[in-house]
């Protein structure tokens, strides 16, 4: 029993204690082998039965079965039932067994070979896959063959491999000799129908008849050799490898056309459907001269990303149409090509996996850091505009004013600590307070005091880290002044233990 790529599976598992079905259990499948491994999980009907696998083609399973040979592990298993003491076996059980995926081979040869006049021959002999997609696991399967007289005595010998599914032979010999062919692999996944075979040479006979006759007339009879049938071109392709990125380097993929048949051939390729990556030629018609071949070389395109596609074995789908160019004869075969599409690498290197933080807000990080840098800035600037003490006594004329020169003997009070205020003189009376014209007596500002003193004003009320503010737009200096400015931009003030204000005066 083996397995084979096109052929049907299945695995049907029963469970039962004492002659007895077990239902609503859960069995489990585990098909094992290099190229591929899965695990298959179901639960047993009332008959304790579990349909594990059934597949009319293996390949259904997966496209890599194409390429699967030699022996695939098989395992099914039962856990147990240890909560039932009552169902056997409380423990795990399983079951192995072991299957070997083939190839099967197709050889076909002629029974005989009509050497030339020169006792020379040629043949070919095919070797196919009864499925085109395991082609070309056949290639460079190697064929031992050996020439002997009907006496056993050996003329000649050699070894050829298969090549575009065929094996050509060629030599000299004499009639009555027989060829044999056979196998020199003994690959346990091989399974070949026609391994060990002979072909009869025959003398050579001359196609061409002249027949001359004297008498009233003379006449010349020729008979010229025409060919009844025709062989399909071949088209063989090594299996090249190409990587998942979209823009990767792709090398071109060179294959070559070969016609069989003694007579040339106008050959014409013509390729099926394909995927995000494309086989194109700039020819697709060729010529072909009798038992020659040629290269046909297909560039690669990507049409776009690997996404949706499986890594692993590819076809390329393709009918070529052959046409004796001398006869009317012509043929059509269809195959496909195949190539390898490597797995996909997903880089982890950018993840940080300790970081439950998304990616998006790392990367915004320096964006948010300039914004509030910019906006930290714009504030500076607009408060150092609009708080900037004035200076009336300035003259933007006088280019020769210097840091040394006298300030105002009194200065109102810097907007960077007196902020305005939307309460009005009458808002305030309203509220209770009184307003008189002139400060009370015995009025004693410190910052009076310290206006007298010329540059210190200066540069003590720059020194000022801090004021207070209440919720109506009225500030506290350092010195226990209470502040605020009307909306006509006139300026109150009102010193620690007074009820009243007093209207500041420049």
């Amino acid at each position: 029993m083996h397995l084979e790529a096109s052929g049907p599976l299945n695995i049907n598992l029963n469970l039962m204690a004492d002659g007895l079905p077990i239902e609503d259990e859960q069995l489990w499948v585990k098909m094992e082998h290099p190229l591929y491994t899965k695990i298959f999980t179901g639960t047993t009907d009332e008959n304790g039965n579990w349909l594990a696998i059934s597949v009319a083609e293996l390949s259904e399973l997966s496209s890599v079965m194409f390429g699967m040979v030699g022996d695939i592990q098989f395992t099914a298993g039962y856990e147990g039932s240890s909560d039932n003491i009552l169902l056997q076996p409380i423990s795990n059980s399983t079951l192995n067994q072991t299957i070997s995926a083939k190839v099967h081979s197709i050889v076909i040869a002629d029974s005989t070979i009509q050497l030339d006049e020169n006792n020379s021959f040629s043949t070919i002999i095919t070797v196919d896959s009864s499925t085109v997609e395991q082609q070309f696991l056949l290639e460079g399967v190697q064929y031992a063959w050996q020439i002997s007289t009907v006496d056993g005595d050996l003329t000649s010998s050699g070894t050829e491999e298969v090549k575009g599914g065929e094996i050509v032979i060629s030599g000299f010999t004499v009639e009555n000799t027989v060829l044999r062919v056979w196998t020199l692999n003994t690959f346990s996944w091989l399974d070949n129908d026609n391994d060990n075979f002979t072909i009869t040479f025959l003398a050579w006979v001359d196609d061409t008849i002249e027949t001359n006759e004297t008498g009233n007339e003379t006449q010349n009879n020729t008979d010229t050799w025409q060919p009844t049938t025709i062989s399909s071109t071949t088209l063989t392709c090594p299996i090249q490898n190409y990587l998942w990125e979209k823009n990767a380097t792709d090398t071109s993929l060179i294959c070559t056309l070969s016609n069989p048949n003694p007579f040339e051939v106008s050959v014409e390729v013509l390729l099926g459907d394909q995927v995000a990556i494309e086989f194109t030629s700039s020819t697709y018609t060729y010529i072909i001269a009798a038992n020659e071949s040629t290269t046909m070389t297909f560039s690669i395109t990507r049409n776009g990303p690997s996404t949706g596609l499986f890594f692993g074995n590819m076809g390329v789908p393709y009918t070529i149409d052959s046409t004796a160019t001398e006869w009317n004869l012509d043929s059509t075969d269809s195959g496909e090509f195949n190539w390898y599409l490597e797995p996909e690498i997903i880089d982890n290197s950018g993840i940080d996996t300790n970081n439950t933080t998304p990616a998006t807000t790392k990367s915004n990080t320096p964006l948010f850091i300039g914004i509030g840098a910019f906006i930290v800035l714009a504030i500076i600037v607009g408060a150092v505009v609009v708080f900037r003490p004035k200076d009336e006594d300035f003259d933007s004329e006088d280019e020769d004013w210097v840091e040394d020169e006298a300030p105002p003997t009194t200065q109102k009070p810097s907007k960077s600590v007196v902020p305005k205020t939307n309460k009005t003189l009458d808002e305030l009376k309203a509220e209770g307070t009184i307003i008189e014209e002139d400060a009370p007596a015995g009025f004693s500002s410190q910052l009076f005091d310290e206006a007298d003193g010329g540059n210190e004003y200066y540069s003590e009320v720059e020194e000022i880290e801090q004021t207070e503010q209440s919720s109506d737009g009225i500030t506290v200096d350092e010195n226990g002044t209470e502040w605020y400015e009307d909306e006509v931009g006139v300026w109150w003030y009102r010193e620690q233990g007074w009820q009243d204000w007093a209207e500041w005066q420049d």
